[in-house]
């Protein structure tokens, strides 16, 4: 659109202030006024700011030429005359230049933004009414811009309508509080296409900080948006994998369990009773190969034993979460020689945790102690255990050589705290990494709880 008219109350004062002064200084024909040349002067500079905008530097002129005529102001008319003149400098000035800087301003606005292709904007304040579209607007709203000029909400009726509250709400909120806006939203075009729209406005103001009008940039981020949301499909589709990969694992874990115990160890164990019985039959020589053969068989039970531990702990399923995490602390200081401390701070006794839920922070949690034990090369750690009414969280701290935080946008470092938090991210919850490089390592897992009425 086209520069806003000089016209308005400011333009009509001036143009007043012009007639009325030409009158009273030259109403006589042929009369001379030492002030005469300097007020023609004045005058012209009142018409031309109220009908085709004068410049700055006219009145800057004018206060120059004014200043050292006062000592020809001899009579006390003339004298008021000239403070007259004086105050409408004074005061018409602060408002050219205001108009002149504004003018400047979209000026220097409306060349950048024609040849931009986000969509740049201007609207009247606090009316909201659009008064400058740049010739993006149409290829991306797909509206034609007169739409806009004629009716404020014109084009505010192909926003989405799960959006348009929002959109209206900003449009609102167009007062002298106003300090702009960064939101969202989705415009359905006339040709059925959705367009993702993300808008930024802020306020123009005055020299005193009033705000005259409106600017922003709205900008079509419907690829990106798209690609967030593929995303987000693959995360979910990850995360179902994961669970679905962590219950046939639970699965075959119970399985090999099971026939470890009644196939493998009840066979090594009715081996070794055999082995007992035959050494009554033979001669000294042989009962001693017997022996060395029974300790073989049993020390190939514990290892057994052990591994069915590994694979299917006993307490998770007889005793639950805690109990097997104690079961483990106590098995990591006799294999790893590492000194690490229980603490319990519980304030709701009555909260409840599920099956899956408990199998996944067990396997998490070990292997958040297993890395300690690999990598921290700390002897002391801490598992702590916090509950409230509506979380349980589970820290690991250890005092170790720590790490650099990742800066990767996934937040992880290795696969195993990848497969952790995608983990968690199924339980709802979340994992959180503090570490410092010779600090040690402080991670966080909260899930939420269901509680018992």
């Amino acid at each position: 659109m086209g520069h806003p008219s000089p016209g308005g109350r400011a333009a009509w004062i001036m143009r007043k202030r012009a007639f009325c002064l030409e009158r009273a200084m030259f109403a006589t024909p042929g009369s001379s006024h030492p002030l005469g040349p300097v007020v023609r002067r004045y005058v012209v500079c009142l018409r031309n700011a109220g009908c085709s905008g004068s410049t700055v530097a006219n009145f800057e002129i004018l206060t120059h030429d004014l200043t050292p005529l006062d000592h020809r102001a001899a009579s006390s008319t003339d004298r008021v005359l000239f403070m007259r003149i004086e105050s409408l400098v004074a005061e018409l000035s602060p408002i050219e230049f205001a108009n002149v800087a504004l003018r400047e301003s979209d000026d220097r606005y409306r060349e950048l933004a024609e040849h931009c292709r986000d969509v740049c904007w201007m609207a009247d304040a606090p009316s909201g009414r659009l008064f400058y579209l740049n010739p993006a607007f149409e290829s991306v709203f797909g509206l034609a811009p007169d739409l806009a000029y004629d009716d404020p909400d014109g084009w505010r009726y192909i926003v989405h309508q799960q959006d348009r509250s929002l959109v209206h709400e900003c449009w609102r909120q167009l007062d002298s509080t106003f300090d702009g806006w960064d939101i969202e939203y989705r415009v359905v075009r006339p040709d059925g296409g959705v367009v993702w729209i993300h808008e930024r406005a802020f306020p123009v103001g005055d020299l005193h900080g009033h705000t005259l009008r409106i600017a922003g940039i709205s900008e079509d981020v419907s690829a990106r948006r798209k690609a967030s949301d593929q995303v987000n499909r693959y995360r979910s589709r990850l995360q179902k994998l994961a669970s679905e990969l962590d219950v046939a694992s639970d699965n075959e874990r119970r399985r090999i369990a099971a026939g470890l115990h009644d196939d493998v160890g009840q066979n090594l164990a009715l081996a070794r009773i055999q082995l007992g019985q035959l050494g009554q039959h033979v001669s000294e020589d042989c009962s001693e190969l017997l022996e060395s053969t029974a300790e073989l068989i049993q020390r190939t039970i514990d290892s057994t034993r052990e591994l069915m531990f590994e694979l299917n702990p006993p307490p998770l399923d007889e005793l639950g979460l805690w109990p097997a995490l104690e079961w483990l602390a106590d098995k990591l200081k006799l294999q790893a020689g590492i000194d690490l401390q229980l603490q319990i701070d519980d304030h709701a006794t009555n909260a409840e945790i599920g099956d899956e839920q408990a199998s996944i922070l067990f396997r998490v949690v070990r292997e958040l102690l297993h890395n300690v034990v690999k990598h921290s090369e700390s002897k002391r750690a801490i598992l702590r255990r916090l509950t409230t009414s509506d979380d349980l969280t589970i820290q690991v701290e250890d005092f170790g050589c720590g790490f650099s935080p990742p800066v990767d946008p996934l937040g992880v470092k290795g696969l195993g705290l990848f497969l952790a938090r995608e983990r968690m991210r199924f339980l709802n919850g979340s994992l959180d990494v503090q570490s410092q490089l010779g600090e040690g390592t402080t991670i966080t897992v909260t899930v939420p709880l269901e509680t018992a009425s």
